[in-house]
């Protein structure tokens, strides 16, 4: 994939669209692990500063843009394993693409040229996010195959020539390589995004209706 030039190259989200992946997302958790740690779902960058208050979207993770020159790096390893990451600041105008790009060049950087995938198309979060699953149900299907046939000792103990398609497992069982990110930017930002969900309860924490009665103030 070729490096975006400019925030117009970014695909963009809408509200709706993210709300609904979130909701069948958080009614299939039956865990408690958190949801950046989490190797499936759709991850959520919020990126303002100062502005950050009035209300989030529910399990997003606060990343200040202030930070970035020495935080992007770990936020790359954090969300390592996520298929989809959403960014977003109050307006999605300037800091949240501005993020985004960042991220894309320091996941390119530390994980390689190929780990990041762009695109557009109406609902393509909702195809990403079911293209993952059945990716995911596939490795784990030829991770077990080859784990049972080592047990049988149909391998013995020598190393066994990965065949070409089946996942490389490290020595916890987890996938060596992930496949490439969908990275996306949150249309109309938190701004936008309040004013169709900041009351329920169950895709935004903390709002505060009464500071967004006269609109954004920053």
């Amino acid at each position: 994939m070729s490096l975006p030039v400019t925030i117009s190259d970014l695909p963009r989200v809408s509200a709706t669209e993210l709300s609904e992946v979130l909701l069948a997302q958080s009614s299939s958790n039956l865990d408690f692990t958190p949801p950046d740690e989490k190797k499936d779902g759709v991850a959520v960058v919020d990126v303002r500063d100062d502005d950050h208050i009035g209300g989030h979207i529910r399990s997003s993770l606060h990343v200040p843009s202030s930070t970035h020159s020495h935080a992007l790096p770990s936020l790359v390893h954090r969300l390592r394993s996520k298929p989809v990451v959403v960014f977003h600041c109050a307006l999605s105008q300037q800091r949240g693409p501005k993020a985004a790009l960042q991220y894309i060049r320091e996941r390119q950087r530390l994980v390689g040229t190929e780990s990041v995938e762009l695109a557009k198309g109406s609902g393509f979060v909702q195809n990403a996010m079911k293209k993952d699953k059945a990716e995911e149900i596939e490795r784990s299907e030829n991770t077990a195959t080859v784990k049972k046939n080592v047990q049988r000792g149909e391998y013995g103990w020598e190393d066994v020539p990965r065949e070409e398609g089946l996942p490389v497992v490290d020595g916890e069982g987890e996938m060596a390589e992930d496949g490439p990110q969908k990275v996306f930017i949150l249309e109309q930002g938190f701004v936008g995004w309040q004013e169709q969900f900041g009351e329920d309860v169950r895709l935004t924490e903390g709002y505060r209706k009464e500071l967004w009665k006269d609109g954004y103030w920053m």
